[in-house]
């Protein structure tokens, strides 16, 4: 435990108010020793217990501190009660030694009547009145001085030279001065208990909601200090948060945030701010997009005493804004295109069964004759493959309201994929089938040309080398408790080339001189229309694919289905 020496707050647990005890004790206990060098000659059994009591009582609250230790509410409740107690017994013999009934030093028993209130609250601090007024009373109407001789003196009432009315009236008072001063200070503490209580759960909610957000958050005080940074404030930024706060916000933004910096600075110095507006900051290797807020706290007077700036990372509403442009783009496209390849295809068809009846017919004997006829039927074969998996692209459909095991899919599609010739030998694929059915939406048919897709592309990126492809399949929970069915596909390739990773998935873009560049452009429009989520990973390593499908069928397509069938 670490004993915070600045903050005067009052903490619910005697832990939180661990300083403030042990303030108190020396206080009081060093009240009482010169109260005693004063009053009372420095021997005697009374000086030994006093001494003895001072090491004890200090010793064991600076172990406490020294150590950084917490110990156990109960046990400090106990030595605190002990200490107590002792305090009430000295102050007993200074007070009977030095006045008795008038003496001034009957303020020592106020104040461990109120130091009482840090430990036990508003009902233990009235039982300690009672204690100290029975300590402080017993020696001046009993005399205890030949019980212990030495240590009391002969304070019997009747030595006293007042009236017996009188003496007993002095210590009523003073005993009614002993509750009330109990039941103030008892009370006030109890109501600030309370008050400490409220604005600690208060600050713990805040903070929990305030760090749980998504946006970051940074609050600059008039000059120029950092004085809160949140987590997601450093997730996006890249920093610790720990290790900027109280820190000068130029010096953590000018150098690495510039624009981040002058938005926060024009705000402190001229009072402007901005409702919405988007920056770049850079994170790493790469550059962030970010929606930045700014907010200027002012003091009654119109005075700047500093800002908050709020801002998020775009990035992710970046890409899906990319997305929607594209899907809007290849809809448009798809639609145009698909009826072209159509008419394209058919006079291809006539084509090249043409050349193929000439070539039987003709049976040319030229070399370069033959060569060129086997030229036009490849080239034609080609455009063929291009045209099919064009049209495949076009029509992606993730046929919702059904379900599908991935698990039988995925060992079908091993075994033909075995028989491609881009699997060279040396290639081996590793699947680990699930315990349970990894259960996907959509049909088996739209699984079988998307992991074929991602085979083939794994085994092309191997090459001629050997290589392996892993394959996994489970369950995957989000978070915020999503779940959703997750597919890999990883191989121990090259990886992808760092300036070419955003163009993975574009159609027709291809790295290879025979290649259409739709293979990976069909698996995202699958798992689009299956709405689920893509991502890869890659490096030196290889390169990792990750699925995300949802497990369940679309239900309000079933639920259109049965509707349409009850129809018929």
């Amino acid at each position: 435990m670490k004993i915070n020496f600045t903050s005067i707050e009052y903490s619910s647990g005697l832990s939180g108010r661990l300083f403030w005890i042990i303030l108190s004790r020396l206080i009081i206990y060093g009240l009482l020793f010169t109260a005693y060098l004063m009053f009372l000659p420095s021997s005697g059994i009374f000086y030994t217990m006093l001494i003895a009591y001072g090491i004890l009582a200090i010793g064991f609250l600076l172990y406490v501190l020294a150590f950084n230790r917490r110990p156990n509410e109960n046990l400090l409740k106990i030595v605190i009660g002990l200490q107590i107690l002792f305090e009430f017994a000295f102050e007993a013999i200074l007070v009977n030694r030095v006045g008795g009934n008038f003496s001034p030093l009957l303020v020592l028993f106020i104040l461990s009547i109120v130091s009482t209130t840090m430990v036990y609250g508003l009902v233990g601090t009235l039982i300690a009145a009672t204690v100290a007024g029975l300590f402080y009373a017993a020696p001046i109407l009993y005399d205890f001085s030949k019980v212990m001789p030495g240590v009391f003196a002969a304070s019997h009432i009747r030595l006293m030279g007042i009236s017996s009315d009188e003496a007993f009236y002095t210590i009523f008072l003073h005993l009614c001065l002993f509750y009330l001063i109990a039941f103030i200070s008892g009370y006030m503490a109890e109501n600030l208990l309370f008050a400490s209580k409220e604005l600690h759960k208060i600050r713990l909610e805040t903070d929990e909601i305030l760090e749980n957000m998504r946006s970051g958050i940074i609050t600059v005080d008039a000059s120029g200090r950092i004085i809160y940074f949140n987590k997601s404030a450093g997730d996006i930024l890249g920093v610790s948060p720990e290790m900027v706060r109280h820190a000068d916000y130029k010096n953590v933004l000018l150098a690495k945030f510039p624009e981040l910096y002058y938005k926060i600075e024009i705000a402190l110095t001229t009072g402007y701010f901005e409702n919405r507006s988007e920056i770049l900051v850079a994170g790493g290797d790469r550059t962030i997009p970010l929606g930045i807020s700014t907010s200027v706290l002012k003091e009654e007077k119109g005075e700047i005493r500093g800002v908050i700036a709020v801002f998020q990372d775009l990035e992710e509403v970046k890409q899906m804004e990319k997305r929607l442009r594209d899907a809007d783009r290849m809809a448009a496209i798809g639609q145009l295109s698909a009826g072209i390849a159509h008419e394209i295809r058919n006079p291809l068809a006539a084509i090249s069964g043409s050349v193929e009846v000439l070539k039987d017919s003709l049976k040319p004997e030229n070399e370069q004759d033959k060569i060129l006829l086997d030229l036009i039927l490849k080239e034609s074969s080609r455009l063929n493959r291009i045209l099919s998996e064009f049209l495949s692209f076009a029509k992606i459909s993730g046929m919702p309201g059904q379900q599908t095991d991935l698990v039988p899919v995925i060992d079908e599609v091993i075994q033909l994929s075995r028989s491609h010739p881009d699997f060279k030998e040396g290639l081996t694929i590793d699947f680990t089938p699930p315990l349970q059915p990894a259960m996907a939406r959509g049909d088996s048919d739209i699984f079988k040309q998307l992991l074929w897709n991602l085979l083939i592309n794994a085994a092309q990126a191997l090459g001629e080398a050997p290589g392996k492809i892993t394959i996994n399949c489970d369950t995957f929970v989000e978070p915020g408790g999503k779940v959703w069915t997750k597919l890999t596909v990883k191989d121990n390739g090259p990886g992808i080339p760092p300036n070419i990773r955003d163009r993975v998935f574009t159609p027709f873009f291809s790295t290879k001189s025979d290649g259409t560049g739709l293979g990976l452009a069909i698996v995202s429009r699958i798992v689009e229309s299956l709405e689920g989520k893509i991502v890869f990973d890659t490096g030196e390593w290889g390169t990792k694919f990750t699925i995300l499908i949802p497990p369940d069928a679309d239900k309000s397509m079933t639920n259109n289905k049965i509707n349409q069938a009850v129809k018929v």
